[in-house]
């Protein structure tokens, strides 16, 4: 399919539904704002936060001074299609391997985000293998979901529901591949932000916290009270022994669907 252009800006995308906002680079989520409702997503205060990708690792990555969660979040994606209409609007984005991305990851891919914004926010990230060696995938959607207070948070789901550990730590609050349903509680807030994801094994739990160890790799980042504003709730693939092979020419899909409500109505 023919791109449109490349560019390293913010897209938007509005309809009845809510404004949608995108930054081109590294296909990250900058902002989601429902119809009638409050922002999704936390701005910390050097400016990041919403929900980047980490593509094709989580973590450090197994070479020493590799980037932090991959290579995807530090490219410059090129706009397929942009669609809006006043119920369902969508937005495309791509990126192939380069000699950017093979200085950091051998493998020949690409990769296609899709943004969906309709009654719900949908965020589905494909990679497909176009070499002819297979490779390994972790993978991981990392929203920083904006809270009242982190430490009263809770994540619901079929393991039940688990507290937010606000000391830095990760939490596996399940395992297994298939669909999944869960939700992030913030009381103080009064918001329920319902979750459903495919394509993954796993879901992680995790808030710095007022001290965060220097592994979190964030602490220069934060703010004095950021860490109270946000729970990142991530579903993928994290442990490198539970890592997908992608064959050459296979696809894999990740995806996860937003909604957010009231909890007091």
């Amino acid at each position: 399919m023919t791109s449109l252009a490349v560019f390293s800006t913010v897209v938007v995308l509005t309809n009845a539904f809510g404004r949608l906002s995108v930054d081109a680079h590294g296909a990250r989520v900058v902002s989601y704002v429902p119809r009638d409702g409050a922002e999704v997503f936390a701005t910390l205060s050097d400016g990041t936060g919403g929900m980047p990708l980490c593509w094709p690792w989580f973590g450090e990555g197994a070479d020493v001074g590799a980037r932090r969660h991959g290579v995807a979040r530090y490219e410059d994606f090129r706009i397929v299609r942009k669609v809006e209409s006043p119920d369902v609007s969508e937005l495309e984005l791509a990126l192939d391997s380069s000699p950017s991305t093979k200085a950091a990851f051998a493998g020949d891919f690409s990769l296609s985000a899709v943004f969906r914004l309709g009654e719900t926010l949908s965020v589905t990230l494909k990679a497909r293998n176009t070499g002819q060696d297979a490779f390994a995938v972790t993978e991981a959607f990392h929203p920083y979901f904006a809270v009242a207070k982190a430490q009263s948070c809770r994540v619901e789901g079929p393991f039940g529901a688990v507290g937010v550990p606000c000391d830095g730590s990760h939490r596996w609050a399940f395992s297994g591949s298939g669909k999944h349903r869960f939700a992030l509680v913030d009381p103080d807030g009064g918001r329920r932000i319902s979750l459903s994801s495919s394509g993954d094994k796993g879901l992680v739990v995790w808030n710095p916290g007022p001290c965060p160890p220097q592994s979190a790799k964030i602490t220069s980042r934060l703010g004095p009270d950021d860490w109270r504003r946000f729970v990142c709730v991530e579903n993928g693939t994290y442990d490198p022994s539970a890592a997908y092979r992608l064959a050459p020419g296979a696809e894999h899909a990740l995806s996860l669907e937003i909604s957010s409500s009231d909890i007091f109505q």
